[in-house]
């Protein structure tokens, strides 16, 4: 798996070299302002181990929760190619506390209902052929969740919610690294509409030491970019390309 990471990296890091041969085919930009749809899935690895007792042959913590998420960001683009692409995710989710640590549970074992708001700060690589933007990135994100006792549960699992409120915050837990590769259609009107999947890393499960991708969490998403609207010239005093 670490090698698959590796060729990830490798991949966004050649972008700029394989671009070198490809020229722009129209004078269409790509937008600003974009806002996503789709789903994300949490590596729980090392958490689908986790039973109720040691004889119970079934898992209590969730094997991989698959989430619909919805989000949104801004193209802030800089020297033709390169861009500061901020952006922010939200879903939420079910957690549980067992042990010394917060796992991702199935809605039957839920203790807290976990709000994520994922703001990831990439830096991004573009290049155009015809009429699509091709990019790949990287990035660093937060993921600052709150977490509530969920719906039903009882009063006496109060103590076990703010334990996970605790263990998001703790041990960097909430940081995350981050790589991303995207494809996007600029249409005669400067809207565009493409796809992207990115992948977050998680810090915390390093420093505890758990298997490298426990805790990642992998997105695939539509996207939809409204027409360039001048916020970089507004901003910064430059538009770019």
């Amino acid at each position: 798996m670490k090698q698959g990471f590796l060729s990830v990296g490798m991949l966004i890091f050649l972008l700029p070299v394989y671009s070198q041969g490809l020229s722009p085919q129209s004078n269409k930009k790509l937008g600003e302002i974009f806002i996503t749809g789709g789903i994300n899935n949490i590596f729980n690895i090392d958490g689908w181990s986790v039973r109720k007792t040691v004889d119970d042959p079934m898992a209590v913590s969730a094997p991989g929760p698959i989430i619909f998420t919805l989000g949104g960001g801004c193209n802030f683009i800089f020297k033709d190619a390169f861009a500061f692409s901020p952006t922010l995710f939200f879903f939420g989710n079910y957690y549980l506390w067992e042990g010394d640590r917060a796992y991702p549970a199935e809605i039957e074992h839920r203790t807290s209902l976990a709000l994520n708001f994922l703001l990831d700060l990439p830096f991004v690589y573009y290049f155009r052929w015809k009429d699509f933007y091709f990019s790949g990135g990287i990035g660093l994100a937060a993921n600052m969740r709150i977490a509530a006792l969920a719906q039903g549960v009882p009063d006496g699992d109060k103590d076990d919610s703010k334990e996970i409120q605790n263990f998001f915050w703790e041990n960097l837990n909430f940081l995350y690294p981050s790589l991303q590769l995207n494809c996007d259609f600029i249409t005669s009107h400067g809207i565009s509409a493409g796809l992207g999947v990115r992948l977050f890393l998680s810090v915390g499960s390093w420093v505890r030491k758990a298997s490298f991708f426990d805790g990642a969490y992998l997105s695939a998403f539509f996207r939809i970019t409204l027409e360039e609207m001048g916020l970089v010239k507004k901003i910064f005093g430059s538009t770019g390309k």
